[in-house]
């Protein structure tokens, strides 16, 4: 009897030796530094987009900054998943992305109101993720493609067929809302997967043009064309107009009843913080801070600020306690200014 005791204790013994053993474990990997914890992982920055746009070239642009500015210097790993209007990357962020802080990612603007203002229930609430900042505004604009020349008001006297990769798209809301508040005749045509497939649609003559964030439009074969007199601006998505195309009318001018300025006003809102990057909920909240001040960090380094520069964009940075507050303030708009504006998107 005395034996069988014994063994009892000497296995129980055993266990609590082995359960002490656990927590020391997890106690020191909860414990450990920023630094030790970004100089082992890499950091995933996942693009809610396609290759070749103005969301893929800011994180691929901004990627070796992180590095550098992250303590422990990890490697950054950017990936492309485009889908449902940036949305599948959305509800990644705040559903089932790791919250370690080895995971952040872009965002496309209109995600932060997916849910006030689309039809079908969308599983993604933009205030319960981790806002790191934004680097630049997002501004749009209405193009065409071609030799002959095409303005604003064209398009409110023919039809101009836009393409678009989803009728969820920014490439697709603004013109959209042009033919509803400004009496313009978009036609869009969907399914096109990325702004290259897009392009080429336009050499072959699939289609006369489309939205796009105007920093698209000065680089690469847009910027040819643009030099060649071949691309022609008809409207620019922002509130004022801008000196490099100042011909150009902003969508406030062209839409002229008061009622529909202020939804335009809401919809232009969005592109204040155009180019966010996010991080999932319930982060550490050194590695969340450790993230914004590289951010921060970044929008003030020379090199990235001439690195923007040749992408046609500046650096217009907004921190993620700014944006945040920008997000709570649309989520604060009237409901029936938002019934509203869901009756315009869901214009086709």
């Amino acid at each position: 009897m005395h034996r069988k005791r014994n063994v009892r204790l000497s296995n129980l013994a055993k266990w609590t030796v082995l359960l002490a053993s656990c927590v020391t474990t997890a106690s020191g990997s909860s414990a450990q530094t920023v630094e030790e914890f970004y100089r082992r992982n890499p950091l995933n920055l996942v693009v809610g987009a396609a290759s070749g746009g103005s969301s893929d070239a800011f994180a691929r642009g901004i990627a070796p900054y992180l590095t550098k500015y992250l303590p422990g210097h990890p490697a950054v790993v950017v990936r492309n998943k485009p889908g449902a209007g940036g949305l599948l990357v959305a509800t990644e962020l705040q559903h089932t992305a790791p919250r370690d802080g080895s995971y952040i990612s872009t965002l496309q603007r209109n995600n932060y109101t997916d849910t006030l203002t689309g039809d079908a229930k969308v599983n993604f609430d933009p205030r319960t993720i981790n806002n790191l900042g934004s680097m630049a505004k997002n501004i749009y604009t209405v193009f065409t493609y071609g030799k002959q020349p095409v303005t604003f008001a064209d398009a409110q006297k023919r039809e101009i067929i836009l393409t678009a990769p989803s009728a969820g798209s920014g490439n697709a809301i603004f013109p959209v809302m042009l033919n509803k508040l400004a009496g313009a005749k978009f036609r869009m045509v969907y399914g096109y997967q990325g702004p290259q497939d897009e392009m080429i649609a336009l050499e072959r003559g699939e289609a006369e043009g489309r939205a796009a964030g105007y920093s698209t439009t000065k680089r690469g074969a847009a910027k040819q064309w643009f030099e060649q007199g071949l691309m022609h601006h008809l409207v620019l998505f922002g509130f004022t107009r801008n000196t490099e195309i100042p011909n150009v009318p902003t969508v406030l001018e062209v839409v002229k009843d008061p009622e529909a300025s202020a939804i335009v006003r809401f919809m232009l809102a969005q592109l204040e913080f155009g180019r966010p990057f996010a991080a999932p909920p319930s982060i550490p909240e050194d590695r969340l801070a450790a993230l914004r001040e590289a951010f921060a960090a970044i929008s003030r380094d020379p090199d990235y600020i001439a690195d923007l520069a040749r992408l046609g964009d500046d650096v217009e940075f907004l921190s993620g306690q700014e944006v945040t507050t920008l997000v709570n303030g649309l989520w604060s708009t009237p409901p029936d200014q938002l019934a509203k504006i869901k009756e315009l998107l869901a214009a086709k």
